[in-house]
């Protein structure tokens, strides 16, 4: 698993890198003339963009993953075996519809070779330096363990090659409670890599007072009343709970399966998005439609808003609000003001009626007119165009100790719109109850994430804007 912008920005170079290795393996094919073309510079430029184009549709069918932690040199060749012989099939296959001259079958089998050696090395080295710079502690996941045994202890191991880039920052047992072996007896195989960082009931206070990205469970379900408190915790913190197999029965939802070496864990909640392929495909796309609608659409928009703005009320046209974003940070949202400047505006949600909100600002919102210059922040990478809509600081102060998985919709950027807007929960929050099923419906979204999911959400929403909503005031 890989976190954050720089986590973002190395597999976008990993990916750049990866087709210029196929465009050199291009080249050292046309050099000895494998590759027939008639010379012509059209010709060639057609040829090779087509190379390019089979390539990179071939890396959707069998990604690159060199940033999985897991990535071993045999998934590499094999990656690459498979995504060398999509594209000599796919190349071969444009160049005939295009009606450009085909390079046969040896030919062909030669090129696939060539592209296989380069990209495999390529790959290779690559994932060396990835593992170089993990060495160096360069985004380090820091975990916890509460709780020990025999598959932890498994799990514990494959963590402690450090070029896996985990710090491994202890654990927390009383050597008793799984009744099979003492502490010492439990820590013997793994003492050089192990820290006893305290007894289990040290581990709520260690972990309030240090910064934990994964905790790692691995106790029985005569635990389950002592966890409740820290699962708690770890939620509201916004920390990763994994539960090694022994543990699952604490859990009071449905737990997912993950590999981790020779072993399972489980994941409290289904990420797809934590699959880093499935975040590109997902910035990509809302980047280019962001994009579009700013160059297109919306500047004459801003123009025809900011001369009503200035008509019908003084201020400003662009109203900045701070709200809690991706990963628990905060951001300025952006907004059309729709309500007369007041003091309360980062305090008090809107409300029916609300007499802040002016004749002209009413119709925005009603219109979602008002969110449009969002489209800015999901540009500059704060939100995307799907998810959770992001609150107030008030509110996450508020919800975040009132409802356990609050801070939980914060794995994923926030959204102009979401799974919670389009079934009706929009607008004021007037009960815990109110906000607790948008909170569930988020997390639904979070969990079953897809591209077309987020289609679908996008057609539903632009369906509510053209006949209204009875929420939007």
């Amino acid at each position: 698993m890989m976190r954050g912008k720089a986590n973002y920005i190395s597999l976008m170079a990993i990916y750049l890198i990866d087709i210029l290795m196929f465009n050199i393996a291009i080249l050292l094919c046309w050099i000895p003339e494998w590759w027939p073309h008639s010379g012509k510079a059209n010709t060639i430029l057609a040829n090779w963009l087509i190379a390019d184009l089979a390539y990179l549709i071939s890396l959707q069918l069998t990604p690159i993953e060199l940033h999985h932690r897991e990535t071993t040199p045999a998934h590499v060749i094999k990656n690459v075996s498979v995504v060398a012989i999509i594209f000599g099939l796919l190349n071969d296959a444009i160049l005939g519809m295009a009606h450009y001259t085909t390079p046969g079958f040896w030919r062909t089998l030669t090129i696939i070779g060539v592209v296989w050696g380069v990209v495999v090395v390529g790959r290779l080295t690559l994932r060396e330096c990835i593992k170089r710079i993990r060495l160096k502690g360069f985004d380090p996941i820091r975990t916890v363990f509460v709780g020990y045994g025999f598959q932890a202890s498994k799990v514990a191991s494959t963590m402690s090659q450090r070029w896996r880039g985990y710090q491994l920052m202890g654990i927390f047992t009383n050597g008793d409670e799984n009744g099979l072996m003492t502490k010492e007896q439990l820590l013997a195989p793994n003492r050089k890599n192990m820290t006893v960082l305290g007894k289990l009931d040290d581990t709520m206070k260690w972990v309030q007072q240090n910064e934990v990205d994964e905790l790692y469970i691995a106790l029985g379900n005569q635990y389950d009343e002592w966890l409740s408190p820290l699962l708690r915790l770890c939620e509201q913190r916004m920390i990763r709970v994994f539960y090694i197999p022994q543990s699952h029965a604490t859990l009071k939802r449905q737990t997912y399966p993950v590999e981790f070496g020779e072993s399972m864990v489980f994941a409290q909640y289904r990420e797809p998005l934590l699959n880093l392929s499935n975040r590109i495909y997902k910035r990509i796309f809302d980047f280019v439609v962001s994009l579009l609608f700013v160059v297109l659409v919306f500047w004459w928009v801003y123009l025809i808003v900011a001369l009503i703005t200035k008509i019908t009320m003084p201020g400003p046209v662009l109203f900045r609000q701070l709200r809690t974003g991706y990963n628990g940070r905060n951001f300025y949202c952006l907004k059309f003001r729709s309500m007369k400047v007041n003091k309360d505006a980062d305090k008090l949600q809107a409300t029916r009626g609300d007499e802040r909100i002016t004749r002209w600002g009413h119709f925005m919102r009603h219109t979602s007119i008002d969110e449009l210059p969002q489209f800015l922040n999901v540009l500059k990478g704060d939100m995307s165009l799907v998810g959770p809509r992001p609150h107030m600081l008030s509110h996450t102060d508020y919800y975040s100790t009132e409802i356990s998985d609050y801070m939980v919709r914060h794995f994923v950027k926030p959204g102009i719109t979401g799974w919670a807007q389009t079934h009706g929960a929009r607008g004021e929050t007037k009960t815990i109850e109110d906000m607790a099923r948008r909170v569930e419906l988020d997390i639904w979204y979070i969990e079953h994430w897809s591209f077309w999911l987020d289609l679908q959400i996008m057609v539903k929403t632009v369906k509510n804007v053209l006949v209204g909503e009875e929420e939007a005031f």
